[in-house]
């Protein structure tokens, strides 16, 4: 049996927190532009706040994906599912929180808040496809050996 020693990839959360804060970032320049003339002064503190929120929550929800695809490839499923978790009781946290400090209108929060989550839901969703993707290819190449 031939010795590999190519190392099986490993998801980089560091990477993937980098590439999330820079979609949101995009996309929180534009807002701030179409806010800047179509908003108040409350509603743009809103949209700013659950911004950084779910950016900070979003990266928080890296680490279990990072920490759990060291051991093997449903390790990487398992966190994605704990990080989900994770990441909707502290969206729901955070809306609450911003709600009662700033005392702004819940609809508005809680639209903010769906806005900055499902965004970077979805490129979540993405990189940990792309992750697994990368780890099963690797996994299948080195499976079968000649005899």
């Amino acid at each position: 049996m031939p010795q590999f020693n190519t190392p099986y990839p490993r998801f980089d959360w560091l990477r993937a927190g980098a590439t999330l804060a820079a979609i949101q970032t995009g996309a929180l320049l534009i807002m701030i532009l179409l806010l800047e003339h179509f908003a108040t002064t409350n509603q743009t503190i809103v949209a700013l706040s659950t911004a950084a929120a779910c950016l900070v929550i979003a990266l928080m929800a890296q680490m279990p994906v990072s920490w759990m695809s060291n051991r093997h490839i449903e390790g990487a499923a398992i966190g994605f599912i704990a990080g989900s978790v994770l990441r909707m009781g502290l969206t729901l946290f955070s809306a609450m929180v911003i709600t009662e400090l700033l005392g702004a209108q819940v609809v508005l929060t809680v639209a903010w808040t769906l806005i900055w989550y499902v965004l970077l839901l979805i490129f979540e969703v993405w990189l940990v496809s792309r992750y697994l993707l990368a780890r099963s290819q690797w996994a299948n190449s080195y499976r079968h050996y000649p005899c």
